[in-house]
């Protein structure tokens, strides 16, 4: 009974935290933008071909835009709708991670892994997007959790499911589907001395490759028919090849900064990573679990690492996994003191949040945000409160202060302080003008998350002479830019200036223009 109460209290926590206010913010975010218009195009259009603002989009295989599509068709083409499936994601990965933790080690290592990533903001962030980061997440864990069940309790039954998880992640985004837990379990086999025969014959290849095909294929098969190989060499090629070999739109960095984003990514209890770490490394022989689940860490954040591009959700795969690691650490410690020096750097870092808050929102000009300070003094207190504990030698409630201070202002954030936020973006302020326009023509470059809004496509043209020509025979149409100048009115002085607002994280402006 114990355990299935604890199990329902992470569900309810979960389910508050990933659904509450989920329709409240735009689709601010370029990614979400593209990819919320893109399956309501889809909808409208083939159910095949992906296209966004009228053209082919290769960016992703089509599995997110199918479950959006769903989504859309009983609730109406909403923000809410586009994100709903990625929550359900979300709450599956969080549920499986206390599961799998439970059964292969204890059910205090499975609470605290659950914790963990309540307590992240980005593992929950990451579940609230219209993207096709959450199915990938699910499909990735599962299918290397289903390989551990496989090999750990001798049932080749579990290695249908690892290839059907497989298919599934290809069907998402593709080679990285296949290739992470691949590799994860190629390395892993290979250090144990078990990369033999009787073991290939155990993972039961030939079924497993017929499953993958089955769910990864049957659309690749079709959308390169429909489109004459277009969307295949323009996926495979350039969103793949190239991202991996050149920085794509500026997401450039050191070989450091994907580790960078995981400790910033799983936050606060990333402070605890390099000795878990560390630890399941010594324990590789004894504890081969936490060896694997180590192994399925690390071949999510190296090969980004090597990539020339780099982005914070590309390593969020491999949260669930480094929770797992923490949490059967935290469960284990016994030694007192082992834990003093994370705590105390932990209670630094939550000290300096509400001077960092203070100057962000004046820095960015923020004034609707700046009475809300209050919210990082809950991390704040809750940091120096679980050091306090810890020092006094009470190791049960040390990490339930620091995990409920994580949870809550986890909760505040997507209540309450994101959605002020999001009404500060240009995308909330000027979305309702551009949806009511009858007529609208963007200048060289726009913000994404417009079309969603517009609800069908926009037109970009390059030249001043194209826009002046348009608004002879269209005199009542709509202009939109995006850039740092308003430059237009220069070239054109019959347009006027109406609206210039600034994106959210970002020193571009977006700029409407009507014809004086």
């Amino acid at each position: 009974m114990g355990s299935n109460r604890t199990l329902l209290y992470i569900f309810f926590v979960g389910i508050i935290l990933l659904f509450i206010r989920l329709g409240a913010t735009t689709v601010f975010q370029v990614a979400e933008g593209r990819n919320a218009q893109c399956a309501a195009e889809m909808l409208k259009g083939d159910g095949i071909v992906p296209t966004f603002n009228g053209h082919l989009r290769t960016d992703k295989p089509p599995f997110h835009y199918y479950m959006m599509m769903a989504a859309y068709k009983a609730a109406g083409i909403t923000e809410g709708a586009s994100r709903f499936f990625s929550a359900v994601a979300g709450l599956l990965v969080l549920l499986g991670t206390f599961w799998f933790t439970k059964r292969n080690f204890s059910e205090r290592a499975a609470v605290m892994s659950a914790v963990i990533l309540l307590a992240s903001l980005h593992f929950i962030f990451q579940f609230r997007l219209a993207t096709p980061d959450p199915y990938l997440i699910l499909a990735h864990c599962f299918s290397l959790f289903a390989f551990w069940e496989g090999y750990a309790r001798k049932n080749s039954n579990w290695y249908y499911l690892m290839y059907a998880m497989m298919g599934l992640a290809f069907f998402t985004k593709g080679p990285v589907g296949l290739g992470l837990p691949a590799a994860t379990i190629f390395f892993f086999l290979l250090a144990r001395k078990e990369l033999n025969l009787k073991t290939m014959r155990s993972l039961q290849l030939i079924p497993g490759f017929l499953i993958f095909c089955f769910i990864a294929l049957p659309w690749y098969y079709a959308v390169h028919q429909r489109t004459g190989g277009d969307w295949t060499r323009g996926f495979f090629l350039e969103h793949n090849v190239s991202r991996f070999n050149a920085a794509v739109d500026g997401h450039k960095g050191p070989f450091i900064l994907p580790l960078v984003f995981v400790l910033a990514g799983l936050f606060p209890f990333s402070v605890f990573i390099p000795m878990a770490s560390v630890e399941a490394w010594k324990k590789r022989a004894v504890v081969p679990f936490l060896f694997f689940m180590l192994l399925s860490a690390l071949f999510v954040i190296l090969p980004y690492s090597i990539s020339s591009t780099k982005l914070i959700n590309y390593t969020s795969p491999c949260y669930p996994f480094l929770a797992i690691i923490c949490g059967c650490y935290l469960a284990s410690v016994r030694k007192e003191g082992r834990l003093k020096w994370e705590l105390s750097v932990l209670a630094i870092i939550f000290l300096a949040f509400p001077a960092g808050y203070y100057f962000w929102t004046h820095a960015d000009k923020l004034p609707k945000l700046q009475p809300y300070i209050w919210t990082v003094g809950i991390l704040t207190i809750s940091g120096i409160i679980s050091w306090y504990l810890y020092n006094r030698k009470r190791s049960e409630q040390w990490w339930i202060v620091l995990a409920g201070g994580s949870v809550l202002f986890n909760l505040l954030f997507f209540a309450l302080l994101f959605p002020i936020l999001d009404t500060s973006g240009s995308v909330k302020r000027l979305s309702g003008e551009v949806a009511q326009a009858q007529t609208v023509v963007a200048y060289r470059k726009m913000n994404d998350a417009f079309v969603f809004y517009h609800s069908k496509p926009i037109p970009v043209v390059v030249s001043a002479n194209e826009i002046r020509n348009m608004m002879q025979h269209q005199p009542g149409a709509m202009v939109i830019q995006n850039g740092k100048k308003a430059d237009l009115t220069d070239s054109i002085p019959e347009l006027k200036l109406i609206h210039d607002e600034k994106d959210l994280f970002s020193s571009q402006h977006t700029y409407i223009y009507l014809k004086k």
